[in-house]
């Protein structure tokens, strides 16, 4: 079984989530999103 898996950190309703693009042997693509449990907390800059 020769799985391929990407991931990235995307924001969601405030809260960080870890989204996991699996690929099975047929080729087709699934998504798979996990929630961290982090609220995005925002940072503003001076101008």
């Amino acid at each position: 079984m020769n799985m391929a898996i990407t991931g990235s950190l995307q924001t969601k309703n405030g809260k960080y989530y870890a989204v996991l693009n699996l690929k099975d042997e047929q080729g087709k693509r699934k998504q798979k999103w996990i929630n961290t449990k982090y609220d995005v907390k925002h940072r503003y800059t001076k101008n």
